[in-house]
């Protein structure tokens, strides 16, 4: 991996030059050269991470040595940064002679940086020149020993006549192949070129089974080589597929030399037409081994080569014809994603927003063949609904299962750097190389030392951490790198307003061990995180009344604010149209909730998830901007007290909704909510103050879970025919007046029932216990416990799990 660790050395450089700007500008020519040493040599590496000779221990060295040396180079430029902004920051009076001095302090540094660079790219050449010295050496010394399977290598065969059932997007390409291969053109080979998953070998595969060819060519044969490759198994696999070979020749050919298999396969073709197919070429010396077999000029015989090598077709012959595989269009990502991921399924009745994330998530793939196959292939297993909170997972897996994706680059070398503290380990005192500490058991930790030495830290996840003093440091403001900081269930109850210092920071989540409550005010300095796009707080945490967030125009995510201490409106009136996800707690005042409503982040259209609390004395006065702007939101909880001048008006791409403390009373909320036909499902928690619910004829099409809590007017909960076709599961809890439909016997999908809180009365129609208070039945189990069924057990009788908690007596 020695090249995927100077890759990722060069790209962070890269970003570094960009962020960083400031803070590199005196020095932005050597650190801009020392990148471009480094994507060359990462250029240059690729053939020794393609794992030959992986058994070396010379080899080791040599790449442990380059994996040394742009690690180094990372250090150097992340050093130099954290000196300038360091000496950049201290407060030494007037403008002028503040300016003057920081140039004095830095001269040394940018003198220092020059030299370390230039050593580093000397170091890097060295190194390189004497790994390309062991491996030529090396090969001169192999002699035949590139007839022998490279070891350490894994080969994947390919197979002509597994036919792929989810081709898209090769018609062009199949055309113009198949009408070269069967023209009077003297060129013989034909090369297949591109990286590695871009379709090379689905398209061979294509044309190989093609009526024209087969019509065209006498004889057809498809070899796979890849890394390892033997020339005895690559002879034999023509031989076989070409000429044929019975059961009696079997044993007499497998004693054959390599010449009297090439002797046998060139006689054999020497007066026909035949196609050979070499699947998977990463070396001149394959086609070496091969080529005196069909040496068989102007026969019109065809060779096609696939191979990721750019330069390797043109040392198999110069006048080979080479054809690059275009990549998919996103409407041809899209249509291979839904021939794999909704396969079986009825897509004209997918939600219009799984549509728009299906599309999106296949155009992620950049046009490439194999990461939309992975990517749907991980997905068909799930329902639509999941996809949102599989897909993150879902990506990592797809860019982990292909060589050229830079986030494996990334993320495998950031493993290389990380340290993982558990109750029985300790921090690392090497600790200059450590990018990523994370911390995952329970156990005290001197802060204030980790911030002190490990200042290059880039990603930081405390857990059940406990500190002395209870409060992080102001030392973490000296952690200019840090992207990532997470600080789980720890004791830390005050953060400090250096943490405002940490201007390159992505994702922040604080939240709080359980039941603690002596949390301290959020410092009034997010307002610097420019670049922050993630932050998580835990609902307990409180805010300082004029905490800013408007100024956070990258923030997606903002959950759990809590500002039920602020007085002004300005900052929710301004909150980031590019949120996405927004959860706001304890909104105090009537200015405030409208504020939220009048902000960009509602009307923006962005927003997929959000989650609203107000407090008693407030009231949303209408749901309709909901359903005029927020066209793409799934999930939604609205906790608070709704007016219901008009009936309630909710945008139809709800997936998830729950309404709390909502104090309906004119209008049944099953009305409006059984139109949401994307629906999966409802909450209803004390939402309604009406004694009847009406679940109309067709209402309801995909919802799948169903809880009612805490209607205690409720009496009479109809469900007409038709009416919550995909029910699974159904949770009542506390509706004291409430008895059970009897057309729940007909929703034949129900799986299981919950009945929570409930009177012995309303129990005991359904199965008598005793005195018991908690029990539960199971459909077809031999021991129901003994219990008598009361007079509604025929309503409940199919579902196959039903649980009971009684409420009172």
């Amino acid at each position: 991996m020695a090249g995927a660790v100077v890759s990722s050395a060069a790209n962070w450089i890269g970003t570094q030059l960009i962020n960083e700007v400031k803070f590199l500008l005196d020095v932005q020519d050597q650190v801009h050269t020392l990148q471009q040493e480094l994507k060359y040599i990462a250029l240059h590496l690729k053939e020794a991470d393609s794992g030959e000779e992986g058994d070396d221990d010379q080899l080791r060295l040599f790449t442990e040595e380059i994996r040394a040396i742009a690690f180094r180079a990372e250090d150097t430029v992340d050093n130099y940064i954290l000196k300038v902004a360091s000496s950049s920051s201290t407060n030494i009076g007037g403008n002028f002679l503040r300016k003057f001095l920081c140039f004095l302090c830095s001269s040394p540094d940018i003198h220092s940086i020059g030299k370390e660079t230039k050593a580093i790219r000397n170091n890097t050449r060295q190194a390189v020149e004497r790994l390309q010295q062991f491996r030529n050496t090396r090969f001169i010394a192999s002699g035949e020993a590139s007839n022998q399977p490279r070891p350490g290598q894994n080969t994947m065969r390919t197979y002509p006549h597994i036919e792929d059932k989810y081709v898209v997007g090769l018609d062009e390409d199949i055309k113009d192949l198949v009408q070269r291969l069967t023209s009077c053109m003297e060129t013989r080979v034909m090369a297949i070129v591109g990286a590695g998953g871009t379709g090379k070998t689905t398209l061979a595969r294509e044309i190989h089974n093609d009526i024209r060819i087969a019509s065209h060519f006498k004889a057809k044969a498809w070899v796979t080589i890849s890394q390892k490759w033997n020339q005895r198994d690559l002879l034999y696999e023509i031989l076989r597929q070409t000429r044929g070979i019975n059961e009696e020749e079997r044993t007499s050919i497998k004693n054959w030399s390599e010449r009297e298999l090439v002797e046998a396969i060139y006689g054999f073709l020497s007066e026909k037409q035949y196609l050979l197919v070499l699947d998977d070429m990463w070396e001149r010396e394959a086609w070496d081994c091969i080529y005196p077999a069909v040496a068989h000029e102007g026969s019109g015989s065809k060779i096609v080569i696939t191979t990721r090598k750019e330069d390797l077709p043109l040392q198999v012959d110069m006048a080979c014809i080479i054809h690059r595989p275009r990549l998919l269009t996103e409407e041809q990502s899209w249509e291979l994603f839904k021939k794999i991921a909704l396969e079986g399924r009825d897509t004209q009745s997918i939600a219009a927003d799984d549509v728009r994330m299906g599309r999106e998530m296949a155009q992620k793939c950049h046009g490439l063949p194999l990461g939309v196959v992975t990517l749907a292939g991980l997905l068909r297993t799930k329902d639509t609904s999941e996809w949102e909170d599989a897909k993150e997972q879902c990506f990592l897996t797809v860019f982990s299962s292909t060589n050229e994706s830079n986030m494996t680059t990334s993320m495998s070398t950031e493993l290389r750097r990380v340290s993982i503290l558990t109750s029985e380990v300790s921090l690392p005192t090497q600790c200059s190389h450590i990018r990523s500490l994370i911390q995952w058991r329970e156990r005290e930790l001197n802060l204030k030392i980790v911030c002190e030495d490990f200042k290059l830290l880039r990603v930081l996840i405390l857990h059940q951490v406990k500190t002395c003093g209870r409060y992080l440091p102001n030392e973490v403001g000296n952690l200019r790198h840090l992207r990532y900081l997470a600080l789980l269930d720890t004791n830390i109850k005050t953060l400090p307003d250096s943490i405002g210092n940490l201007s390159n920071l992505l994702y922040l989540e604080y939240t709080t061990k359980k039941g603690d409550m002596a949390w301290e005010p959020l410092p009034n300095v997010l307002w610097k995180m420019n670049l922050l796009r993630h932050l998580y707080l835990d609902w307990a945490i409180p805010s300082s009344k004029g905490l800013i967030l408007h100024t956070l125009t990258n923030l997606q995510t903002l959950q759990t604010i809590n500002v039920s201490n602020w007085d002004s409106k300005a900052e929710l009136e301004r909150l980031s149209p590019t949120l996405q996800k927004l959860r706001i707690l304890d909104i105090g005042s009537q200015g405030l909730l409208d504020a939220v409503f009048r902000s960009p982040c509602m009307t923006s259209g962005n927003l997929v998830n959000l989650w609203l609390k107000w407090e008693h004395g407030v009231k949303l006065k209408s749901t309709e901007p909901l359903y005029g702007h927020c066209k793409h939101l799934r999930k939604l909880t609205l906790n608070g007290k709704i007016e219901e001048d008009y009936a309630l008006l909710l945008p139809p791409s709800l997936v998830k909704l729950q309404l709390s403390h909502s104090g309906l009373k004119l209008h049944d909320p099953m009305v409006a909510t059984g139109r949401l036909g994307q629906l999966k499902s409802l909450t209803l928690d004390d939402a309604y103050k009406g004694a009847e619910m009406t679940c109309n004829a067709g209402s309801f099409p995909h919802l799948e879970a169903l809880h009612m809590w805490c209607l205690d007017n409720l009496e009479e909960w109809r469900v007409e025919e038709g009416a919550l076709p995909r029910l699974k599961g159904l949770g009542i809890w506390h509706c004291l007046k409430l008895r059970l439909p009897k057309e729940l016997k007909s929703i034949n999908t129900l799986q299981e029932l919950e009945i929570f809180s409930m009177p012995r009365t309303f129990c005991h129609t359904l199965f008598k216990q005793g005195d018991q208070t908690f029990y539960e039945y199971r459909a077809g189990a031999t021991n129901d416990g003994g219990g008598e069924r009361g007079e509604d057990f025929h309503i409940i009788q199919h579902i196959p799990l039903v649980r009971f908690t009684v409420y009172g007596t």
